[in-house]
């Protein structure tokens, strides 16, 4: 068990289910020596972590009926895109491409038109910039190949 002492820097971001395990430990520690006080404090610590929103929120996707991408020039740019068959509405049968909306069709990132029906879209997440996991490098263009 990893303990940050007072005044050591933490990082933002943390994994919410190992700080979870982590307070567990605390816990049953502290039940192990009939310290009840500090182990309903631990169960209280375990509750609000589970409340807290994520910092990394999950993409929001906006129905093509709401919205189309911003088409700066005719073109927008790379999104990620909830498809379909154009005359099913069997919502089972989905997936998801990278395209962009050219102010009239939608497109593959090569510039052919995309034929299938688009359900809705959301904006592509920033690149990564590196760290201690590895380097930095932009795998998707958020522009359309020509």
């Amino acid at each position: 068990m990893t303990i940050i002492q007072k005044g050591e820097p933490m990082s933002d971001l943390i994994d919410r289910q190992a700080a979870i395990e982590n307070i567990k430990e605390c816990a049953q520690a502290a039940h192990s020596n009939y310290e009840w006080d500090m182990e309903q404090g631990y169960i209280n610590a375990i509750e609000c972590l589970e409340e807290l929103p994520s910092a990394q929120p999950e993409p929001q996707w906006i129905p093509c009926e709401e919205r189309l991408p911003y088409a700066e020039y005719g073109e927008s740019d790379t999104v990620l895109t909830t498809c379909g068959y154009r005359d099913v509405e069997d919502t089972s049968v989905r997936w998801i491409r990278l395209l962009y909306f050219n102010g009239g069709n939608w497109c593959y990132p090569t510039g052919e038109t995309y034929e299938a029906k688009v359900y809705a879209w959301c904006p592509l997440p920033e690149p990564w910039e590196g760290g201690e996991h590895g380097t930095s490098r932009t795998v998707l263009s958020q522009k359309p190949v020509r």
